[in-house]
């Protein structure tokens, strides 16, 4: 919770609390407190204000988008800034959820239950750990696919054939501003990610579902990069485990 207003942190923050009880919230005052503290622990989400001392939260938010390790990290930033410059904000970084000041707290609960559905309340467990075993998740695959190797094999087989094909679908569809098309091809990729295992790829087609449903063109496409290069890479693990 990164907020220099001390009244719209406690907001902030008593909201998340009162959906998410369970929940760890660090707070901190500028971007070089909530740069210290994110290095500290495993953090889901981030509600951030843009304008605050110190280290400035547009300043920050870059920094976070330039590590890839961020790429599925849900991004909530809320600022007095005018309409354009949250726009900006909100193309250049695909799963960043923009809101301006003042917020309504139903809206901004609303963003927070949204965020949290893309969290997988447990990560997956991989049992190998070296060459493309350690993308490869043995145990999704033995429960939800088959016990048995071979059939293990063949289903893989089938997702590498599978995965350029929604690709190139997506990319046609995008091109030609076709959402309601970009839907329901996330959707097929979505499925084929969640019985597979590749639990990114999965989490990626389902944040393109709710962009193409907005109808933000610069986001479905940064979506779209991001899940094919996450199809692609789960696709050569596979190939190679």
């Amino acid at each position: 919770m990164v907020e220099d207003d001390p009244l719209y942190r406690t907001l902030y923050t008593a909201s998340v609390a009162r959906i998410c009880p369970q929940a760890r919230i660090e707070q901190a005052c500028d971007g070089a407190e909530a740069r210290a503290r994110f290095a500290t622990g495993d953090i889901d989400i981030v509600v951030m204000d843009l304008h605050m001392p110190v280290l400035d939260g547009a300043a920050w938010l870059a920094e976070l988008k330039a590590d890839p390790r961020n790429a599925e990290l849900a991004i909530l930033v809320i600022s007095a800034f005018d309409e354009l410059a949250v726009r900006v904000h909100r193309a250049a970084y695909p799963n960043v959820f923009t809101f301006p000041k003042p917020l309504r707290t139903d809206e901004f609960e609303r963003a927070i239950r949204q965020a949290v559905s893309l969290i997988r309340v447990t990560r997956p467990q991989h049992i190998h750990r070296t060459g493309g075993d350690m993308l490869v998740d043995k145990g999704h695959l033995g429960l939800y696919v088959s016990d048995d190797p071979a059939v293990q094999r063949a289903v893989g087989d089938q997702f590498v054939l599978l995965v350029p094909h929604l690709v190139e679908e997506l990319r046609r569809r995008i091109c030609a501003d076709d959402f309601r098309g970009v839907i329901d091809s996330s959707l097929d990729a979505q499925a084929a990610a969640s019985v597979i295992g590749a639990h990114r790829a999965a989490r990626l087609a389902h944040r393109l579902q709710i962009a193409a449903r907005a109808q933000d063109r610069a986001v479905v496409a940064s979506l779209h990069q991001l899940l094919a290069a996450a199809l692609h890479e789960y696709a050569d693990a596979l190939a190679a485990a």
